[in-house]
């Protein structure tokens, strides 16, 4: 095998690993370990600590793929529409946000919270998101539209998830907040 196809194959292989990690990562596994990973990617455990010096560093890794798949969920939402029809479209896209990437927001706060690159990559999503609020609802004065974002923000989300009153909650709760 010429030294292109085995880079090719390398890349292969770590991505394969990337993948595994997500994929464990959304059934639950927040912390997988190497061996998991190593039989879920097809790699071996050996191979895996060559193409990533340490768990953590995986994890960073993994969470950079993830947020590159799911940065459309972080643009700015559509703000027309009267302030129900808004209301509703925030707490919609919220709580399928929540669907898309609480797993690995949770994984990532097991494994990684003091990883420079992932702190920055959480403060740039918290910042989108507060972006998101802010643009949807331009007649909210700044502590409304903080209290909105805490309502809906990642915490929130993962402390009404499995409720089934959790989109009437927030519904509600944001129009109560823009109530005054």
């Amino acid at each position: 095998m010429s030294n292109d196809g085995r880079t090719v194959r390398r890349l292969q292989n770590a991505d394969a690993v990337v993948d595994a990690v997500l994929d464990l990562i959304a059934e639950g596994n927040l912390r997988p370990g190497g061996a998991e990973i190593a039989e879920r990617s097809g790699v071996s455990l050996r191979s895996l600590f060559r193409y990533f010096d340490d768990l953590d560093a995986l994890a960073e890794t993994a969470v950079a793929r993830q947020t590159a798949r799911k940065d459309h969920l972080f643009q700015p939402l559509d703000p027309t529409g009267d302030l129900d029809t808004r209301v509703q479209r925030l707490v919609d896209h919220r709580l399928g946000l929540w669907q898309e990437v609480g797993p690995v927001v949770r994984a990532v706060r097991v494994r990684a919270p003091l990883r420079p690159a992932v702190i920055d990559a959480i403060e740039h999503r918290y910042e989108q998101l507060r972006d998101q609020v802010r643009a949807l609802f331009p007649e909210a004065d700044a502590e409304q539209a903080v209290a909105i974002d805490l309502l809906t923000g990642f915490e929130a989300l993962e402390r009404l998830e499995g409720d089934r009153r959790a989109r009437r909650l927030l519904r509600r709760a944001v129009a109560a907040v823009l109530a005054g």
